[in-house]
């Protein structure tokens, strides 16, 4: 029979692209039904600073993805901060990783002790008007291609360097790791951001995006 007694790996579902000035990492995506979700207080565009007491500034992805990395139902401790045009706020959430998918309900993917300093403000309470459908995105995490030709010289575009199970990427079965991403609906994306080229590629679940891809 299987052996049932080794806990499996799992991580929290955030998805994280690298930022050249500061050299730190922030959040692009949060995987549906994941501890990160679930929490309700982690939102795209955080910055990253610290995994269990980590520093990640000036890391690399491997290294930090790792850190995510533990046995399901083990805590990991984020510091995240969320910036706004006037300062930039810093907070400390516990997070219980999780496996996600068919199995895990995602009601019960997540439990969270969230350290919220002041001035930090709370999301506003729900309110009676119908909820906004939801949205989500590739399910893959990009970085920035150079072009090796010279008369491109310092242009560059997004190469998918993960596609993450359960996504919409691996659902496709069209899309690989390696790809480098031209345009999302007809736009370019050339020396776009991966934050500016989420917006592009998330929308209502069910919709379509068209990407040209090389």
């Amino acid at each position: 029979s299987p052996n049932t007694g080794a806990p499996r790996v799992a991580g929290v579902g955030i998805l994280l692209a690298w930022e050249s000035p500061g050299n730190v990492f922030f959040v692009v995506d949060l995987v549906p039904g994941g501890p990160a979700e679930m929490c309700a207080h982690i939102e795209v565009d955080d910055v990253l600073y610290a995994v269990d007491n980590n520093l990640v500034r000036n890391s690399d992805l491997e290294d930090v993805c790792a850190l995510f990395k533990g046995p399901e139902g083990s805590a990991v401790t984020l510091e995240l901060g969320r910036r706004t045009a006037q300062a930039e706020t810093r907070y400390r959430i516990t997070l219980t990783r999780r496996v996600t998918g068919p199995e895990t309900p995602a009601a019960a993917a997540s439990t969270a002790n969230v350290h919220l300093p002041l001035p930090f403000q709370p999301p506003p309470p729900a309110s009676a008007s119908p909820p906004s459908p939801r949205v989500a995105g590739l399910g893959v995490l990009l970085g920035r291609y150079y072009s090796p030709n010279e008369a491109d010289k310092g242009m560059f575009w997004q190469q998918i360097q993960v596609i993450f199970p359960g996504g919409t990427a691996e659902h496709s079965n069209k899309l690989a790791v390696g790809d480098i991403l031209l345009a999302v609906n007809g736009h370019p994306v050339f020396n776009c951001e991966p934050s500016q080229v989420k917006q592009l590629t998330t929308g209502p679940i069910g919709s379509p995006v068209n990407l040209q891809i090389m």
